[in-house]
């Protein structure tokens, strides 16, 4: 069996100004799970031991910006693309999910200018996640094996609007009751107590960085070049899954 961790890098707004929205899974198989969150969980002590050992306050809004800071979302921004810690801490990160783990990577790209539709997360979000589902699934048949999707809670409401969206998916469309290697609709989980979707944040801010330097380099103040290096592990080996098919503003690895 295996697990899809799925984030998202940039937001699907029209408002927004990020020029990009993606949304990327991160396949693993189940029982390699427990190694992989044990590697990463020494890899973040190792590396950033002073923000890990932080001890959690009963204030809820500086135990939120601790935990942010456990995350580790920040470090592949625009501002560290010089900080050679980070860099050495994401060659290592990458090198190990692909050498050892195998990990399949499922992207899903929206270039929201050239969208045929005003961008909004009430359609951006669930189709990308039918596109996602489409592309794990093609990865489950080939390996004549069955998966689950993790996505990290972004709210009741939300996450309730999306699995209602899953089941008119599966039960209504051609394409969702295709789904067959697929376990149900999705979990949700909360990224500060689980790694594989703080793994699959970083994998996603690597395809937004990626796609936001080939198609608006510089673009806002914003400069994506350090992610390519981490890119092209992943393209260069099988990890990206499938071949890419774009279609008005949508990139599918599929």
């Amino acid at each position: 069996m295996y697990l899809l961790f799925i984030d998202e890098s940039g937001n699907p707004e029209r408002s927004d100004p990020s020029l990009i929205f993606t949304l990327t899974g991160i396949a693993i198989e189940a029982r390699q799970l427990k190694s992989l969150s044990a590697f990463y969980h020494g890899l973040k002590y190792n590396f950033f031991h002073q923000e890990m050992s932080m001890p959690i306050p009963q204030n809820n809004k500086k135990a939120r910006l601790i935990r942010e800071k456990q995350e580790l979302k920040d470090i592949l921004k625009p501002r560290n693309a010089s900080n050679r810690h980070c860099k050495r801490f994401m060659t290592v990160l990458i090198k190990r999910c692909i050498d050892e783990y195998n990990i399949s990577v499922h992207p899903v790209i929206f270039l929201k200018k050239d969208l045929d539709n005003s961008p909004s997360s009430a359609w951006v979000y669930p189709l990308a996640l039918k596109r996602i589902m489409t592309s794990f699934n093609n990865y489950l048949c080939e390996k004549t094996d069955i998966g689950i999707l993790v996505l990290d809670s972004r709210g009741p409401i939300t996450d309730d609007n999306l699995i209602a969206s899953y089941y008119s998916h599966a039960s209504n469309n051609p394409y969702g009751r295709a789904l067959t290697n697929l376990i149900g609709p999705p979990f949700f989980a909360r990224s500060h107590i689980t790694y594989g979707l703080q793994i699959g944040h970083h994998i996603a801010k690597i395809v937004y960085g990626n796609y936001y330097d080939a198609y608006y380099p510089k673009q806002g103040g914003k400069e994506y070049s350090h992610v390519r290096e981490f890119w092209n592990m992943l393209a260069n080996t099988e990890a990206l899954y499938g071949k890419t098919n774009k279609q008005k503003g949508i990139i599918v690895w599929q």
